[in-house]
Parts: structure tokens; C-alpha cells; sequence
């Protein structure tokens, strides 16, 4: 293994991309590798970057000698700028060239970098310019014929902003002679010793990474840190080679405290021009023995790697540095069946003969465990202690790492994201101290949204997708309505007031920010008789905070009853990753049940003091693991078989006291004081079985079979009363009426699906006849999307009045054709019952008000039209083929929200008023034709939700909603709430909102999509009634509403102008 110096010129240009200014860079003489990047600095490194991997592993030889010969060329240089003009295969070229001349043996060359490096001898006798023409032109004659109809001759023109840089750095390679042919003969024994072979720069390459080759700008800056940085610089570059011991909890700045030491010597030599520096290799101690399947392999390998640190090179005197962030793997990683011997025994001789330099980085909790494991080991390394900074300091810091990343990344951070983001360190992320807590979090949002602006919002969002906490937790804008938790928790925990309300208050503390941040959310023991709701009060709180039922950690404590339970849940020194804490480092927020906790060992109860005391653990690593941002529930039966027996003995116990004082036994005072609360859970009483029943039918639902028919299931009260009242045991609890659900309901759903061969969406009814479960499919279609031109042409705004005017006249001739009628029907004011027909002067009326606003509108146009802006926003339904599987997903809902929050406004205020004064005129055409014949139509109008005892509140929404359009057309109706009926009278009223026939689908949170029916039809004849099987609007929450017949988005709340638009969508269809 040799090393070559490199030292050639490359070729820095200020070229456009993304959007914006880059770097590019190159070498001079060659085409790759080519790197850019929006920082002068950063391009650079990544192009030294570059250049090395180019090199790794490199064999010289005689088909590769010519690559590394050029990048040792660095003649002495010379630019110009040369104008060329002339015409090339049909193409003007009238630009500057860049030319770079350089003299090799009396020689004068000129090299044209832009036009492929095209190389040419310049004559010294005759005109340079005429033969820098003439090359041009060959050159890009040349370039012409490769792209043929896709040149263009200005892109190789000289750029305003380009220069000339040297790249100066070292390589490995190997000079093995020149072989042109090899011997097939194969030696046995070779092999074999090939096996034991090592070389120790190859293998440093494959287990170790070179700090250095990071510098400028990927090493990270330590900012108000001098007297450290000047301490361990001394240490590291100007001491012996003492092993250095970088200690302090994660998150303070050991990493970047060594990058800066490392940061200012490389300045220091890049600017006395060193020719050789001391490298630092970070190596990862698992990539020593990875592969290494023969005795005493990893020893060999590990051996070459300490020569090759300590002696790079024969010439020179230094040795390079091993740097490793993962310390207590030196003292387990090596030993076997047949070794004993660790990593670290293999190290100590050359750190106890100074013959290398080792640095550390540990937390304390990692160095006190590598001090109890191998003192000896330990009391070689000098200790350097690294503390958390002052609160000023630290947001300092992060103010300096925040304006680093701003040049880096073109990310740009508003105070109040900063803030945002110390308000969650402050109330989430405590125990991980400053200012990494907030930094980690900095460095992967600016990685999210480059070249962007970062707001809290953008924050909020980030943190939303690390906790999995859902958006109206996070968001301090978004407030808890009084009895919102509570009747959502009651919904799903029927039965159980007392664990409601424990659950309720655990939610409100958090959000208001009121919990002890040193201590887990809450800790709760939940008691009581099997089958009563225990553990699924842990899957309610889990999808309340996080959205679904992955959150919930759950460790049955039937396998945890043992002495070695404890080394399973933390690890030990040869299975290090511990069940419970491995899994709490990686999922630091959620919900941590402890099922069944009496059945636990008394030293796994014993460990959990700590956790539910101070809220850590420290695992067999000597990681501190942090369990302050989980809720930890613990659910046991103690007490349970006191009293049934009481039960038994009709007796009245006072179950309470029996619960508390059978935990009280089971368990010792310093853990039961550590509890927040006992929640006694009572036995379920028949009057709580159809709850629980719908609940467990609902359940029933998100089985794949369910799932992937889209299948919303309806139940009949009688039918779920026959159920119930078959499942009801009040020892067995839930768990019996689940078992009589499967027997009773499972079965024949299956039955009833398989008979059904639709795609579409299912409304599966379930009744009762007799003793028999009677069911039956309803397919749910979708309603036909409009055609492209339903909507009006509107006019530009130089041809409004253009536009009014054809409306005026469609009015105008309204009213003539009604004058006619009239002088030919004298008797027309009056019905044919000889009462006055109100109808007729109301519309006659209304078309009078239409015709003068519109005339006004013609006179006045600049003045007068303008109109608060409809908010419709197209959405992306996508393909219609595949609606069933797109809408029935949170995600596409998302993206249709998302869509709507950051899209373009469809219409303006002009617009708006121009659409709504042409929809009036539209209904009053649709109205004159009943006006003529005389027709009035009395319509009712059905909300009826397909869920019984479900959708209250969702049919009270539509009412509202189809009220106030009413109001707004001037019809008249009568609102019957109780019975969900809309009562309205007016001409062509059926023609106007039959198409509002259909199904209205709601997602509600944490619930299955819940259709609401609106059927259309006349109290008089009810054969012409209208019910269709189409959902034709998707209604989010309490965010948007989407119309699938236009594909247009809303906000949830609608106005009458904008539901105006989409019911003579109907009307068009």
C-alpha cells in the first residue's frame, strides 16, 4: 500500500438549479465527477468526498494509470475569454468561450473545458485568436453531430461566474505491478493463507469512517465552547498519545466538541500548508467482527488495523487516531464459546505503550458500566467531563446551529418556530438535555423543507410525525370542548364512569401541560373482574392520543414471573437490547401496559419503582432509557374472587375497599404510593351489554374481509337486544357476549359477503325476525362526475357587461312570456279552490327583484360587482376505477384536506358574483316551467342516518346546511327536527333538488364512515319518491366536505352561496 499526492485544478461555475444559485465543480481536465451544491464549501467537501470513494479500493494499473496521472497534472495556469461568432449546422453562435493555456516541454497548450475539455497545440507564430476560432468551431461542429436536433450552442457559452481552484489530498493505492496475464494454476494452500492476510488500510476502510475527509462543512461546529475545544485540541494534536475519555449525557455536544478540535487543526494545516495530517478514524467495534467466521480472525484483522493507525506511512512519524462513540461494545464484542477474549483486551497493549491514541465518548451511565466491567481498561483514558450548558448558552447554541443551517440547507426558521421547538423540548423532551434536544430536531426539518420557510406550523408537524401524537393534542389552537373527551371515551369504555373519568382527567393535565414532566404522564393500576373493559381501556386512550392501536406497548406479566425476567426486560451484557427498554428507546411516547402486574416477579415490581418514581431506566448499556412521555397502566385481578364470592353469599360487599385492600397485600407501600390512582372497574350489568355489543361489532368490522368490501354495518336495536341478552354472563364479562357475537354474526356476514360479488362500498343490515338474524346487502355506488362543461363561461373581465346583458335578456324575455300568459289568463292570480295563488306573486316578485339587480349590474358593472369569494377548491379524486380503494383510506382524506388547505382559490370575488347572479337566473328557468304549468311542488325532505341510534348530530349539520339554502332561494319550508324532515313548497322545486338525492358519508374521528341518507319526495305521492344508492359528498370531521360529483373541495362549513353551486351540479347531471 502506497500514497499518491493529488494536486490538480478544477473548474468552479455558478450554474442555476432548483430554483436557485449552485456551485458546480469539476476537474479541470476531466468531465467527473462533477458535484453541485447551493454552498461553495460544502461542494468542495462533497467533491474531495467524491474523489476518495473514486479511489477506495484502487489497484494502479495500466488501464487505469492515465485517470490518476491527470489528477497530478496542475501546470501553471492561465485564463481568457475568447468571443467566437459563427454558425454552426444552421445555429448562430455569437458568445465568449472560456480557454485555460498551460506550457508542458516548450509547448503551448489550450483547453476548452465547456466544449468536452477539447485539448488543441497553440501556435505561437500565427494569430491565437483566429486558432482559438477555428477550435471552437471543431469543437462544437463535434457536439453538434452527438445531439443533433438538441444543440444549442449558448449553453457552452462562458459563464459570468467562473474560476479556477486547486484540490490538494492524499490517497491509498495500491502499486502492484503491471500484469497482463495471470495463471490459471490454483494453490491450495494460497488460499488458506490469503484467509490470514490482512491488509490494514483495506480494512480500516470497511469498518471505519475518516472524520477528516468531512471538513469543511459537514463537521459540525461547537459554538461557546473555547476553553473545552482548546483543552481537548491540546490533548488530541499537541500532547503524547494519551487516550482521551469524552464523558457527559447524550445530547450536550461530546460529537460536536470533537469536530470543532478536529475543524480548527485542519484549518490550522490547510493554512500552513502541512503536507501530511493526523486522521481520525470512527469505528464502529460490530464491523470487527462482522464476516469474521475462522478463529482468531477478528484478531488478525483488528491487529492490521493498529499497525496501519499507528504507522500510515514509513516515512512519516505520526499516527493517526480511533475514534469510538459506542465504548461499553469493547468489552463484551469478541467473546465466544471458545474466547474469552474481548476488543478491548486486544487494544489495551498499544494504549498502555502510548503507541496509539484511542478517544471516547460516553455517558456517564456507559462509562460507570465500563469502570465495574474493566477498571483497568478505563484508568488508561484521561477524562474529559462535558455538562449540560446554562439555559442561556444553550439557546445561543441553537441560534448559532440554526444560522448554520440556514446557509447550508436555504432553510429559513422564524422565531416563533424556535420557540415552538423549545416549548416542546420543555414539555416533552426534558430528560434529553440541551442543546441537542433541540438541535436533532433543527437538522431533520431543514432536511424535510430545503430552501423553505419553517414556521411552527412546520414544526408541529415534525414533532406530530416523531411522538405520533395526534395533530389536536400538539396544537394549542386546537381546544378541547367540555365533555368532547369524556362522551368519546364513554362511547367505547361502557360501563366504567370511574376509568372514564380517570382517562378524561389524564388527557386534560397533558394537553393543559400540567403533568409533572419528571415523572411518566400518569401511572394508573386498573382492578377488577375479567372481561370488564381493563385492557381495552388502554386501546381507547392509545387511538385518542395517537390515532390507532399501535402506541400501546403491552407486556403480559404471566412471562415475566421468574428471577432472570429482569435481565429480559433491560438486557444483559451478552443480549444488551432489553424487551422493555429496547423497545422504550425507539418509541418513546405511548402507552406502556403492564397486563396481569400481581403475576410479576418481586424484582421486576422492584425494578418499576424507579420507572414510575423518576420516570427512567437505565438499560444493561448503561443508557439512560426515558419513560416520562408514556402512560403507564398496570391491570390486575386481585380482589375479584373476594367478590364473587360475596356474591354468592348474597351478600352487599363494599367492592372498593375489598380491591384497594387486596392490592394492598399483594403489593409493598413503596409501590402502591407510587400509583396516581386505583381504578376499580365494575362488573357489567345486562343494561351495559348492547353498548359493549356495538362496540364489539364495530371491532367486527376492521377484519380484513370487512376492510376490503369497504362494509359499514348497521344492526337493529331488536337485533342487537337479541344478541346482547345470548352473550350476557356476568362472570365471563365482554369476553362471553364476543364469543356469542362470532358465533351469531361472523358466520352469517360471511355468508351474506360471499353471495355478494360487488366492488363497490356495502351497507350490511342486520335484523330480527322471530328468532332468526334476517340480513341484507345494500350496494352503495357513486354518483356520475359532471361533464367538463357544466360550469359557466364566464367571461374576462373586459366582457362582463357583454355577459350580463345575455342574463338580462333571458329575464326579460321571462317576463314578457309571463305578461302574454296573463292578458290570455285572466284568472290565473287566483287556484282553482278560488283562493289567491301566493305562489304565483311570490315568483313573480322574485323575477322582478332579478331583473332590476341585473339591470344594475349592466349600468354600474365596475362599480358594483365584487361578491366574498366561493372557497370551492378543485381536489384529486384520481381515477374513478379506483374510488372505492382511495376514499376509504385517513390517508386520501389527508391528502384531500391537505390539498384544500394549500390550494389555489377556483374563483375570485368577481367570479363569485358573476356565478351566483347565473345560478339565479338558472333556478328561476327551472322554476318558470312548473310557473306555467300551474305546478306547485310540495317536497319533503328525508335526513335519515343508515346506523341506528348513530349520526344525531350529522343529520342536524345537513338540515342546517339545506335551511339556510332555502332561506337564501326565498322558498318557503317548515323544519320538523324530531322527525329529520324538511317540508318546502315552491315551482320546479323537485327539478331543483333531486339531484341532493343520495348519500352523504361522514368521517367522524376515531369511527367508522357514517352514511346519512337524503331521500327526496312528494307527502301527496309518494310513488315519486327519490332515494338513491350513490354517495355523492364526503364530509371529514370539522374540516372539509368534498363533492364527488364536480370533484370540488370546501371547508365543512359551507354557505349557502357555495351549496348553491353544488345543487345545480345536481340539477346539470
Amino acid at each position: 500500500m502506497a500514497f499518491a499526492k493529488l494536486y490538480f485544478p478544477v473548474l468552479v461555475q455558478h450554474v442555476s438549479a432548483e430554483g436557485g444559485a449552485h456551485y458546480a465543480v469539476r476537474p479541470l481536465f476531466l468531465p467527473q465527477p462533477l458535484i453541485i451544491n447551493r454552498q461553495y464549501e460544502q461542494a468542495m467537501s462533497l467533491f474531495r468526498k467524491e474523489v476518495r470513494q473514486l479511489f477506495k479500493g484502487f489497484v494502479l494499473q495500466q488501464n487505469n494509470s492515465e485517470l490518476l496521472l491527470w489528477l497530478m497534472f496542475h501546470p501553471a495556469l492561465h485564463q481568457e475569454q475568447h468571443r467566437v461568432t459563427a454558425t454552426i449546422g444552421g445555429k448562430e453562435v455569437n458568445g465568449p468561450f472560456h480557454v485555460t493555456f498551460f506550457s508542458v516541454q516548450q509547448l503551448h497548450f489550450a483547453c476548452l473545458p465547456a466544449l468536452q475539455n477539447y485539448m488543441f497545440i497553440i501556435d505561437p507564430d500565427n494569430d491565437k485568436s483566429t486558432q482559438i476560432a477555428k477550435a471552437v468551431k471543431k469543437a462544437l461542429a463535434g457536439i453538434k453531430e452527438e445531439e443533433e436536433d438538441g444543440f444549442q450552442p449558448e449553453t457552452y457559452y462562458a459563464r459570468k461566474k467562473e474560476w479556477i481552484s486547486s484540490v490538494s489530498m492524499t490517497i491509498r493505492i495500491q502499486d502492484l505491478p503491471f500484469k497482463f496475464n495471470r495463471s490459471t494454476q490454483a494453490d491450495f494452500f494460497a488460499r488458506l493463507r490469503e484467509i490470514s492476510a490482512f491488509d490494514g488500510a483495506t480494512e480500516l476502510d470497511k469498518t471505519a469512517q475518516e472524520l477528516n475527509a468531512r471538513y469543511p462543512s459537514e463537521l459540525n461546529r461547537g459554538y461557546f465552547r473555547d476553553a473545552k475545544v482548546a483543552a481537548l485540541y491540546h490533548l488530541l494534536f499537541k500532547e503524547s498519545k494519551t487516550p482521551v475519555a469524552i464523558v457527559g449525557p447524550e445530547g450536550v455536544g461530546r460529537h460536536t466538541l470533537l469536530h470543532e478540535a478536529l475543524w480548527r487543526y485542519q484549518k490550522w494545516a490547510e493554512t500552513n500548508n502541512i503536507p501530511y495530517i493526523q486522521r481520525i478514524w470512527h469505528l464502529d467495534p460490530n464491523r470487527i467482527v462482522s464476516g469474521m467466521s475462522y478463529v482468531g480472525m477478528w484478531q488478525r484483522r483488528l491487529e492490521a488495523i493498529l499497525q496501519y493507525v499507528e504507522q500510515p506511512e514509513e516515512e512519516v512519524g505520526h499516527s493517526d487516531k480511533i475514534f469510538i462513540d459506542n465504548p461499553v461494545a469493547l468489552l463484551r464484542i469478541g467473546k465466544s464459546s471458545n474466547n474469552q477474549m474481548t476488543l478491548s483486551d486486544a487494544i489495551r497493549p498499544y494504549l498502555e505503550k502510548r503507541r496509539l491514541q484511542f478517544i471516547l465518548v460516553a455517558t456517564p451511565g456507559e462509562w460507570g458500566i465500563m469502570q465495574e466491567k474493566d477498571q483497568r481498561f478505563c484508568d488508561l483514558f484521561q477524562v474529559m467531563t462535558l455538562e449540560e450548558p446554562d439555559y442561556v448558552t444553550a439557546v445561543s447554541m441553537i441560534l448559532a446551529f440554526r444560522r448554520r443551517l440556514e446557509q447550508t440547507n436555504g432553510t429559513t426558521f422564524s422565531m416563533q418556530a424556535i420557540q415552538e421547538l423549545l416549548n416542546f423540548h420543555r414539555r416533552f423532551l426534558r430528560n434529553k438535555p440541551l442543546p441537542g434536544g433541540v438541535a436533532s430536531f433543527l437538522q431533520s426539518i431543514s432536511d424535510e423543507y430545503p430552501f423553505r420557510n419553517v414556521d411552527a406550523e412546520e414544526v408541529r408537524s415534525a414533532f406530530k410525525a416523531y411522538s405520533g401524537l395526534e395533530a389536536s393534542f400538539l396544537d394549542p389552537g386546537q381546544i378541547l370542548e367540555k365533555g368532547e373527551v369524556s362522551n368519546l371515551l364513554e362511547r367505547e369504555l361502557v360501563g366504567q364512569p370511574q376509568a372514564v373519568a380517570a382517562l378524561a382527567n389524564i388527557i386534560h393535565l397533558a394537553k393543559a401541560k400540567l403533568n409533572d414532566n419528571t415523572r411518566p404522564i400518569s401511572t394508573l393500576l386498573f382492578v377488577g373482574p375479567t372481561g370488564v373493559g381493563k385492557t381495552q381501556a388502554a386501546k381507547v386512550l392509545s387511538r385518542y392520543l395517537f390515532g390507532h392501536d399501535g402506541a400501546l406497548l403491552r407486556f403480559d406479566m404471566n412471562e415475566y414471573n421468574d428471577p432472570a425476567a429482569v435481565s429480559r426486560l433491560t438486557g444483559d451484557f451478552h443480549n444488551p437490547e432489553g424487551l422493555l427498554t429496547g423497545q422504550i428507546k425507539y418509541r418513546p411516547f405511548g402507552v406502556l401496559l403492564f397486563d396481569e402486574i400481581e403475576k410479576a416477579h418481586p424484582r421486576v415490581r422492584d425494578l418499576l419503582l424507579q420507572v414510575l418514581d423518576d420516570a427512567r431506566l437505565t438499560d444493561s448499556q448503561g443508557q439512560t432509557i426515558d419513560f416520562s412521555n408514556l402512560i403507564i397502566l398496570m391491570t390486575s385481578n386481585l380482589g375479584a374472587g373476594e367478590i364473587s364470592s360475596h356474591i354468592s353469599f348474597s351478600t352487599a360487599p363494599d367492592t372498593a375497599s375489598i380491591y384497594r385492600k387486596a392490592v394492598e397485600r399483594a403489593f409493598r407501600p413503596e409501590f402502591v404510593n407510587r400509583l396516581d390512582d386505583i381504578i376499580i372497574f365494575n362488573s357489567l350489568q345486562l343494561a351495559h351489554i348492547q353498548g359493549i355489543a356495538r362496540m364489539q361489532i364495530q371491532e367486527l368490522l376492521l377484519r380484513d374481509g370487512f376492510v376490503r368490501r369497504t362494509t359499514m354495518l348497521n344492526i337493529s336495536k331488536e337485533a342487537l337486544d337479541w344478541v346482547a341478552s345470548r352473550g350476557f354472563d356476568s362472570r365471563q364479562g365482554g369476553r362471553a357476549l364476543r364469543r356469542q357475537i362470532e358465533s351469531d354474526l361472523t358466520t352469517l356476514s360471511a355468508e351474506q359477503l360471499l353471495a355478494s360479488d360487488t366492488q363497490q362500498p356495502i351497507l350490511l343490515d342486520i335484523g330480527l325476525e322471530g328468532d332468526r338474524l334476517i340480513p341484507r346487502i345494500t350496494s352503495l355506488g357513486f354518483v356520475a362526475a359532471n361533464r367538463h362543461s357544466w360550469l359557466p363561461q364566464l367571461p374576462d373581465y373586459k366582457q362582463e357587461k357583454e355577459f350580463y346583458s345575455q342574463l338580462l335578456q333571458q329575464i326579460k324575455r321571462l317576463s314578457s312570456k309571463i305578461r302574454s300568459s296573463e292578458a290570455h289568463n285572466q284568472d290565473r292570480i287566483v287556484t282553482g279552490e278560488g283562493e289567491v295563488d301566493w305562489q304565483y306573486f311570490h315568483f313573480k316578485n322574485r323575477l322582478s327583484e332579478l331583473e332590476e339587480r341585473l339591470n344594475n349590474r349592466v349600468l354600474s358593472i365596475s362599480d358594483a360587482l365584487r361578491a366574498a369569494p366561493l372557497r370551492l377548491k378543485t381536489g384529486a379524486l384520481g381515477s374513478r376505477n379506483h374510488l372505492v380503494d382511495w376514499l376509504f383510506q385517513r390517508d386520501s382524506l389527508k391528502e384531500l384536506n391537505d390539498q384544500y388547505q394549500y390550494g389555489a382559490v377556483q374563483f375570485d370575488g368577481i367570479q363569485s358574483a358573476m356565478i351566483s347572479d347565473f345560478l339565479d337566473v338558472a333556478y328561476v328557468q327551472t322554476a318558470s316551467e312548473g310557473f306555467f304549468q300551474r305546478r306547485v311542488d310540495r317536497i319533503a325532505i328525508q335526513f335519515r342516518s343508515c346506523i341506528t341510534d348513530i349520526g344525531a348530530s350529522e343529520i342536524a349539520y345537513l338540515m342546517d346546511k339545506y335551511e339556510a339554502l332555502l332561506r337564501l332561494l326565498d322558498i318557503q319550508y317548515q323544519r320538523n327536527e324530531k322527525e329529520g324532515i324538511i317540508i318546502a313548497e315552491s315551482y320546479g322545486l323537485l327539478d331543483l333538488l333531486s339531484g341532493e338525492a343520495g348519500i352523504h358519508l361522514f368521517y367522524l374521528s376515531h369511527q367508522h364512515p357514517l352514511p346519512v341518507s337524503i331521500a327526496i319526495n312528494t307527502p301527496e305521492d309518494e310513488s315519486r319518491k327519490i332515494a338513491r344508492h350513490e354517495i355523492i359528498r364526503l364530509y371529514d370531521g370539522a374540516r372539509t366536505l368534498t363533492d364527488l360529483r364536480t370533484g370540488f373541495v370546501n371547508a365543512i362549513n359551507i354557505t349557502p352561496q357555495e351549496l348553491k353551486l353544488l345543487v345545480y351540479a345536481g340539477m346539470t347531471n
